[in-house]
């Protein structure tokens, strides 16, 4: 049965009027009654009718003026014409712009008036299933009266859906954040506690998966650009918003949105399964590591790896083999704690993050699941079975880093198939000597920084058509009490495991400020790399200080930080980044090519420049794809640097195709200062040819 909608009927002759109402009424319907087109247009203003229908011949302004009125201000809206003329038809459907749906002669008797609001209320129905403009739940954050009454208006005119919330303040938005199904929060910039983008930073943080649009009576591009960049997908104002650009605006803002999250499930979580993927389940780990660093808690990892696998995929095919993988996902998740983590990393290995559990508590869920993997199932027609082999490790007996513990957790796993599988072993003492060097290790190095031991080298990138320098990369080096030079990769991920990672850094930042002060050539600009643990406010100071310290122009200062970086906190990242830009500093987005290499991003960031990732430029070489990405880097106004530049052929290439910048061994390797001088006076005295 076709919904009862509510229905406008608009005749200038009081008695047709009102026996419209009474038996649309009694039909079910919600029917009210205007005596004219002007007054018509006054009701739908103020609210959403799915249903009208209007008289042919009325003074002032007839029906088909009406209708022409109607088709801007409530297109979804299905109109029926009334008329005396028994001779009037429906007008050709290719010229029907106006939702005409029929014509209904007078006198309109019981049985007509039933079937035609009947078909009226079918092409309602398939008008917003066809068009998308049917949302759930709508939140609306406005403290004006008057302008929240024609939102909702609008709202239920041009975007009918089941509920709409109103509130005026974010205090009372944020009662509603446990109720987290809002499709869409439209909110004014100007409520009694929060201004200007302060709302939307505060409404994203409690509704993180609906679309924001900001409906204000502010004009300020500043403004706009800045609630954009805060996690607003559209910013309108509300003397120019009305008929389809409303509707239109709100449609397009939460497809905005389920991209933007479709994204984001596909960079952290496994496609088939569902489950967390490898970069969640690092991601999770180290930030778990973090807390129970802190409150002395219990916190074990499992690796575990299916047994006979590889017979079902062989024999059964990989659709069978994708579908048990499904199977073996849905019973892990049912094995394990609500709080606990389970992730798909590959094939067939999956791992479980246990925090909060004792040891002895983590061997029982072990074999909980076990047993729960080896239960036969039905694919195919066949009845298959499997198995698997689990390896544990705990903090910090068997490890103290993410990765330290991952290994752990798998060698344990291999003594378990090597002891005939269907088993769980624990990391053994070959691991603790690990964990041991690895405990001596982090005491090196909260002891580096304060016996200098910590160096920077330098990496020039180079104009290519100059062969000038146009910026200097710095990188971090440790010399351990072995005198060994160590690099990034030996101590970087134990530094921001410890945290110790915003004062190594702030170090960094002053050490290459003072050092780029003094170059002689005041036009080179020096690049430091920042790490997801440095994107604060904090570290804002550090480089307000550094810059005023050493006084280094700030326009000389380059910070690089990678897409996942911008992902793991976009809300807080574009806050730091605005700070950054107004104080002149540059930014470059740093790996692209490595993650989304999503555009969204630098529109949405105040970056100035684009880092292309050597591993991208390698499996691209000289292809079409790098050049596309080079032109549309450049459409946005940004400067393109290529890093990883290792032969002449792919300096001559990345040359052609338009790059601002280059850098790799092929120009030079990170050297210290001083050979940076000696290799400038070199290319200055060969005339800085460095193409063939």
């Amino acid at each position: 049965m076709a919904e009862k909608h509510k229905v406008l009927f608009v005749d200038d002759e009081i008695i047709v009027g009102r026996t419209f109402v009474r038996m649309a009424s009694k039909l079910g319907y919600q029917a009210e009654w205007v005596s004219s087109g002007v007054e018509a247009i006054d009701q739908v203003r103020k609210q959403y009718y799915p249903i009208i229908l209007t008289d042919l011949n009325m003074p002032g302004l007839d029906g088909l003026a009406l209708l022409e009125c109607l088709r801007g201000l409530s297109p979804t809206s299905v109109t029926m014409l009334v008329s005396g003329d028994p001779a009037l038809e429906l007008p050709d459907p290719k010229g029907n712009d106006c939702s005409l749906a029929g014509v209904l002669h007078k006198p309109i008797c019981f049985q007509t008036l039933e079937r035609a609001l009947a078909q009226a209320s079918e092409m309602v129905k398939l008008r917003l299933e066809n068009d998308g403009a049917i949302l759930k739940k709508i939140l609306l954050v406005d403290a004006d009266q008057l302008d929240s009454q024609l939102t909702k208006a609008r709202l239920q005119r041009d975007m009918p859906c089941s509920e709409i919330t109103h509130v005026t303040t974010i205090e009372e938005a944020q009662r509603h954040c446990c109720d987290d199904d809002f499709e869409l929060v439209i909110t004014e910039l100007a409520l009694p506690d929060a201004r200007g983008v302060e709302a939307v930073t505060r409404l994203h943080h409690l509704f993180p998966n609906a679309a924001i649009v900001v409906l204000s009576s502010s004009g300020n591009e500043s403004v706009a650009l800045q609630a954009l960049k805060t996690g607003a997908q559209d910013y309108l104002l509300k003397d120019r918003v009305d008929g389809p650009n409303f509707k239109r605006a709100v449609r397009y803002a939460v497809e905005r949105k389920t991209s933007e999250k479709n994204l984001l499930r596909l960079a952290y979580y496994d496609h088939l399964t569902g489950l967390a993927n490898r970069q969640l389940f690092q991601d999770r780990l180290v930030q778990a590591l973090a807390r129970v660093n802190r409150t002395k808690g219990e916190l074990s990892v499992v690796f575990m790896d299916l047994d006979r696998f590889k017979a079902v995929n062989d024999s059964l095919g990989h659709e069978v083999g994708d579908k048990l993988l499904q199977v073996i996902a849905n019973r892990l998740l049912a094995c394990v704690r609500q709080t606990d983590t389970v992730a798909r990393l590959g094939g067939d290995e999956f791992a479980i993050l246990f925090e909060g559990a004792p040891e002895h508590e983590v061997s029982r869920l072990g074999y909980r699941l076990i047993e729960a993997v080896c239960q036969p199932m039905e694919l195919a027609g066949e009845r298959v079975c499997v198995g698997t082999s689990l390896g544990a490790a705990a903090y910090p007996k068997h490890g103290f880093t993410a990765d330290g513990l991952l290994r752990a957790a798998d060698s344990a796993m291999y003594k378990s198939k090597q002891a005939g599988r269907g088993r769980l072993s624990w990391a053994g003492e070959e691991t603790n000597v690990h964990a041991l060097r690895r405990l001596r290790l982090e005491s090196e190095l909260r002891q580096a920084l304060s016996k200098g031991q910590f160096e920077l080298l330098y990496q020039p990138q180079v104009r290519p058509a100059t062969g000038g320098i146009e910026s200097v990369e710095v990188f971090l080096r440790w010399r351990n009490n072995e005198g060994q030079l160590i690099s990034p990769g030996g101590f970087l991920p134990m530094l921001n495991e410890m945290g110790l990672m915003p004062e190594v850094g702030a170090w960094v930042v002053h050490k290459a400020c003072h050092q780029a002060a003094q170059w002689r050539n005041k036009d080179w600009r020096v690049a430091v790399n920042l790490g997801s643990q440095q994107i604060t406010t904090d570290f804002v100071d550090v480089v307000d200080q550094a810059i005023r310290e050493s006084g280094l122009s700030p326009d000389r200062l380059e910070l690089e930080l990678t897409e996942l970086d911008i992902l793991k906190n976009s809300e807080q990242v574009a806050s730091v980044l605005d700070r950054f830009t107004e104080r002149g500093v540059g930014l470059v987005l740093d790996d692209f090519g490595t993650g989304y290499s999503s555009l969204s991003y630098l529109k949405r960031f105040p970056v100035n420049a684009v880092k292309l990732d050597g591993k991208f430029l390698a499996e691209n070489d000289g292809s079409k794809v790098t050049r596309a990405v080079i032109d549309l880097v450049h459409a946005l106004d940004l400067k393109v640097v290529a890093e990883g530049v290792e032969t002449q052929e792919q300096f001559d290439k990345l040359s052609r195709q338009g790059c601002d910048r280059l850098q790799g061994f092929f120009l030079a390797r990170p050297m210290d200062c001083d050979s940076l001088g000696q290799w400038r006076c070199r290319q200055a005295h060969n005339g800085n040819s460095l193409a063939s």
